[in-house]
């Protein structure tokens, strides 16, 4: 699944804690990989949520 997030166009990827969650950062200047990526894994039914950070 990290490579998945990597392969999208997530500069980060990583498990959070003991692994219940994975999670991708993607570069403010490409949000559209972001968006992309989370229909595209929504559609295959993971349960997926968009966040921004300042």
């Amino acid at each position: 699944m990290k490579d998945r997030l990597l392969e999208s166009g997530a500069v980060y990827a990583s498990l959070s804690g003991s692994g219940a969650t994975i999670y991708g950062l993607y570069n403010k200047f490409e949000q559209n990989k972001s968006r992309k990526a989370m229909h595209e894994f929504a559609s295959q039914g993971y349960y997926t949520f968009l966040s921004r950070s300042n």
